[in-house]
């Protein structure tokens, strides 16, 4: 697939609008920029997921969160976040 057709898709969004709505409130608690808020913004996400399982967006900002809980909050080890957010990314 051509770099451009995975950006396209990438950027699709979900076919379904509770999981877009799911994906909003998920990033409105992310970006509070807390840890309690970055576990609710979790929660956001796998819900999204879980309502559309082709919506990238989910998966990208889910694994970001997990990322943040090494980087930014420093509440897990890093090694173990990478671990839960590569599968995620990819």
């Amino acid at each position: 697939m051509a770099q451009a057709e995975r950006q396209r898709v990438s950027r699709k969004p979900p076919d379904s609008l509770d999981a877009w709505e799911a994906y909003h409130r998920g990033l409105w608690h992310f970006l509070n920029q807390e840890p309690s808020e970055n576990e609710q913004a979790k929660r956001f996400f796998q819900r999204a997921i879980d309502l559309d399982a082709r919506f990238a967006g989910g998966y990208y900002a889910l694994a970001l969160c997990n990322v943040w809980d090494g980087w930014v909050y420093a509440s897990l080890p890093m090694t173990d976040c990478v671990k839960t957010a590569r599968p995620l990314a990819q």
